[in-house]
């Protein structure tokens, strides 16, 4: 099941009563949170659901469509 942010933001607009923008805000501030505490540390663990690390992914060949130019290159994903 896929939930994005603005099913989450409705959710608690819904129930805790807040107006959408606040709710909004709240779920923003939480990603950004999340967001800064991976980059920082490479590794985010929230209990009881889940762990959230920054590893290097293996270059793979690759090519420009427009400038037909090779892209390898290492990356770094969550």
């Amino acid at each position: 099941m896929t939930v994005t942010k603005v099913e989450l933001a409705n959710h608690l607009w819904e129930t805790m009563g807040t107006t959408h923008k606040e709710a909004v805000q709240m779920v923003e501030a939480f990603f950004d949170n999340m967001r800064e505490c991976i980059v920082e540390h490479s590794e985010l663990m929230l209990s009881n659901f889940g762990r959230f690390a920054v590893r290097d992914k293996a270059p793979r060949p690759g090519r420009n469509p427009i400038t037909l130019k090779k892209a390898v290159k290492v990356r770094q994903v969550p």
